[in-house]
């Protein structure tokens, strides 16, 4: 038991080294979840062209999680345009295989159009344009050769493989605000860090650890459920904005019993956001005199207000 146990937290912690934001087991569960569904209706479907219908999915699927599409919208129209293109792609790769000196002035033409396009209509596509090239080669070896009715069969392949994958990952549970509560969590242990520098007057300081998980909160905000979005959001300017005030307190005299009891607080609440716990207001008396007290005071009381509004819904 004591191995398993053990085995078990080693296992954990390498996770959260290699996946502090739980993105990458998201990718693993939507992909398990396709996975399923394609299964099932390959079962059901039974395609023609199996290689068109499986390797479509494979090769274009994980387009939807690029972290580059930070909403539904951008999501979607990869997702269908990779699989349009990569379908028109293996039609007309697959007809002019037999002619080999014309299909190479296709393929160069079509990329360099493709290239055109992204570049100047839709530049989110360009860092998929090569795989959706070969995906759209991979068939054209396909017998009997430069038929109609197996172009066609293909090409209707990949459209079963859109929209299996299109209706499984719009009926998969939004999983993102798990990223948002592991960046939040982080983000809350960088600020009282950064607290904990300027309490020692520390000389140099960067803000470049809080900054990357502000930047993750920022890039998976548009993901989040509506019902959620207003509080999240008030939560997360609200610790932002206390770290910003910090800067004014590193070259300069402060209260540092203020300051190692606002740590405390900041500490605690990180503390509640691991639990998914409510947490009561800061017991943290700001001078009246000094500004940047009760800003940061403020703020976290807000934070942790809007919190406690979500905590049982993360």
């Amino acid at each position: 038991m004591n191995i398993l146990s053990q085995t078990n937290h080693n296992v954990a912690c390498w996770l959260e080294k290699v996946d502090p934001y739980y993105t990458q087991r998201i990718i693993l569960r939507k992909g398990l979840y396709l996975a399923v569904w394609l299964t099932a209706f390959n079962w059901l479907a039974q395609p023609d062209v199996f290689n068109a219908y499986a390797l479509s999915a494979l090769l274009l699927a994980p387009f939807y999680e690029n972290p580059s599409l930070n909403t539904y919208k951008q999501k979607d129209l990869a997702l269908v345009s990779a699989f349009v293109i990569s379908g028109i792609g293996c039609v007309i790769f697959y007809l002019l295989y037999p002619f080999k000196f014309t299909l190479l002035f296709f393929s160069l033409a079509y990329l360099s159009g493709l290239f055109f396009f992204c570049d100047h209509f839709y530049p989110k596509f360009k860092p998929f344009i090569l795989q959706t090239i070969v995906f759209s080669a991979l068939n054209m070896t396909i017998k009997p050769a430069a038929s109609l009715q197996v172009a066609l069969d293909m090409f209707f392949c990949v459209m079963l493989s859109l929209m299996v994958t299109f209706t499984g990952y719009k009926l998969h549970p939004n999983l993102y605000p798990k990223v948002w509560h592991r960046a939040f969590a982080h983000y809350l242990a960088a600020v009282s860090e950064e607290i904990g520098h300027a309490i020692n007057k520390f000389d140099t300081h960067n803000f470049i650890k809080g900054a990357s998980h502000l930047n993750a909160l920022r890039a998976y905000r548009r993901l989040l459920p509506r019902k959620l979005l207003l509080n999240i959001m008030k939560t997360t300017v609200g610790i932002r904005n206390v770290q910003f005030a910090i800067n004014h307190i590193y070259l300069k005299d402060k209260d540092e019993q203020f300051w190692y009891k606002f740590q405390k607080e900041i500490d605690a609440f990180r503390l509640a956001v691991i639990a998914k716990q409510e947490i009561a207001m800061p017991f943290v008396d700001a001078n009246e005199t000094e500004p940047t007290q009760a800003y940061v005071v403020k703020y976290l009381c807000r934070s942790i207000i809007n919190w406690n509004k979500i905590c049982r819904k993360i």
